[in-house]
């Protein structure tokens, strides 16, 4: 593997810190971290970022379906002996879950995307060309209710809007609603809204009309896009 390419190992670094990068990678670039100070300096970077992103949230009580997938992931690696190795693989399973909660297992530079069956409760990050968080959307498909919360201030004029879109391989947008320019808004989905985020892989955001898009489709340039990731 190429660790000279800065795109590549900021990757990397990225999922490291995430707890998305496993196996046999995550051991090949715990050595690497010994050996490179720019991979340690990323690493770095990224926890700063995060951390700072966590902050921003809100505590939520996992539910119970949660707990008992993580019991269900570490009764299945539980090994007949060796008690250290057991308690290492609660500790990881644990660590890994905190980690997706608190940032939502970071939408950007492509991470992987993850929806299991049991999962209804979704988060994207919008970032800049700086990487930095724009907007925080959550949403809990059992409750039908999505949370957005604008990070950054955006610039926009009286006649502008900012329209939240899902994307669906081989099918048109589907319009979520206005995103917030500034503090938080509370957006509900109906039930066509929540059967196609749960196929979405990705949101967008437009710049439409005051009021939103006269179409049903983006008629404005695509500001952005992020992935959905399950937590």
């Amino acid at each position: 593997m190429n660790y000279d390419n800065p795109v590549l190992l900021d990757r990397l670094a990225s999922e490291y810190v995430l707890g998305t990068l496993r196996g046999r990678a995550r051991k090949r670039f715990d050595k690497l971290l010994m050996e490179l100070p720019k991979a340690r300096m990323l690493v770095w970077q990224w926890e700063r970022r995060i951390n700072a992103m966590a902050l921003k949230l809100k505590p939520v009580r996992p539910r119970a379906r949660v707990w008992r997938q993580i019991e269900k992931w570490i009764n299945a690696d539980k090994p007949a002996t060796k008690w250290y190795s057991f308690e290492l693989k609660i500790w990881r399973s644990v660590a890994a879950m905190v980690a997706l909660a608190a940032i939502g297992v970071v939408s950007f530079f492509g991470l992987p995307t993850y929806k299991a069956e049991f999962e209804a409760e979704y988060i994207t990050i919008f970032q800049n060309e700086s990487s930095q968080p724009i907007w925080v959307v959550n949403a809990d498909i059992d409750t039908a209710q999505i949370s957005v919360q604008a990070v950054a201030t955006q610039d926009i004029t009286p006649e502008q809007a900012l329209e939240l879109w899902m994307l669906e391989p081989e099918k048109d947008p589907v319009s979520l609603g206005l995103l917030p320019t500034a503090g938080d808004a509370k957006l509900t989905l109906n039930q066509q809204q929540q059967a196609v985020f749960q196929r979405s892989q990705s949101l967008a955001v437009s710049l439409e009309p005051a009021g939103g898009s006269p179409t049903g489709l983006p008629t404005g340039p695509v500001l952005y896009v992020a992935d959905v990731v399950a937590l």
